[in-house]
């Protein structure tokens, strides 16, 4: 401002000021607000969060796996039972578990044997 005097800037800081604090206190009666309605504010509970994410990827894990095994036995009562056969049935374009056999073939083996077990 190049024609600022002395007044002008005072005056312009006082409004600056009294803009703050407005600003202070509708921030603290925001937080009293949520705070009477129970929302907890801070203290994120980071341990129970990734608990509670490796839970549920767990046994989302554990869903496909089980509908992967159903289909793997339907094509075993085919007579498809070798390893090869398995994997290519499983990657067949019309298998409705096409994305489950990828991988390398000793991780499809270790799949296999471990759910047979």
């Amino acid at each position: 401002m190049p024609h600022a005097d002395k007044p002008m800037l005072q005056i312009m800081g006082v409004f600056a000021e009294f803009e703050r604090q407005r600003i202070f206190m509708r921030t603290k009666e925001a937080l009293a607000t949520l705070k009477a309605r129970g929302v907890q504010l801070g203290g994120t509970n980071l341990e129970g969060a990734r608990a509670a994410s490796v839970a549920k990827r767990q046994a989302l894990a554990q869903d496909g796996k089980a509908r992967v095994m159903l289909s793997i036995n339907d094509i075993r009562a085919t007579g498809i039972t070798t390893l090869q056969g398995i994997a290519q049935a499983l990657n067949h374009p019309g298998s409705p578990r096409r994305a489950a056999a990828h991988g390398p073939p000793p991780r499809f083996r270790a799949f296999l044997v471990n759910r047979t077990r």
